[in-house]
């Protein structure tokens, strides 16, 4: 049985495509099953690859991956969309994950930190980085958001000043566990406040 993370990639510039699928493909747990230069390209076959993930680029000749994200979500319910660009403007990250996007992370991300990014988002953790958490706690105190409990405004707190999950479950004598309970509810707030708002 292969137990593989199905990974397709969606990028436009060769050689960062062909750098990530090299690398990703290499990763233990991992495996490439296509690489597109634009999505309109993987359309036509990429239900065929049956992909676990898709990291999509933003900026691609064609449809552009945050107008993607749907239909992908459409044809491919399952599958988890991890968003890579060079652009990090509120905007953009609001209306991708307004979309269905599962994450959001600039292309200098440093590759250990993608692969847990997509492992954790796998395994049904949504993993909050410190630059969204920057943006929920903006969106949190200018629009009032409600149903965050003093707990999850602690955890989020951390989260800005760029502390893991087992950082925070130190730092508040509570279990990892917990932590990512409380993530998790933070994401899902963050979520329906924002799909609710577009």
């Amino acid at each position: 049985m292969n137990d593989k993370i199905r990974t397709v990639i969606i990028e436009d510039d060769t050689i960062l495509r062909e750098g990530y699928a090299l690398l990703i493909d290499k990763t233990n747990g991992f495996e490439v099953v296509n690489s597109y230069y634009s999505y309109d390209e993987a359309a036509v076959n990429i239900s065929k690859d049956m992909p676990d993930v898709i990291l999509l680029d933003v900026q691609l000749p064609g449809t552009n991956g945050i107008d993607a994200i749907p239909e992908i979500k459409r044809n491919l319910p399952g599958c988890q969309v991890v968003i890579l660009s060079v652009y990090e403007f509120e905007d953009l990250i609001i209306k991708a994950y307004a979309n269905g996007a599962s994450g959001y992370l600039t292309k200098d991300t440093p590759l250990t930190n993608i692969i847990d990014t997509v492992n954790d988002i796998v395994n049904g953790y949504k993993p909050i980085n410190r630059n969204l958490a920057r943006l929920i706690s903006r969106l949190f105190k200018r629009n009032k958001y409600e149903g965050i409990s003093p707990l999850e405004c602690r955890i989020l707190e951390l989260l800005t000043s760029g502390k893991g999950k087992n950082q925070i479950s130190r730092e508040l004598f509570i279990e990892a566990d917990m932590v990512s309970c409380s993530v998790n509810a933070i994401h899902q707030n963050f979520l329906l406040n924002i799909r609710a708002a577009s």
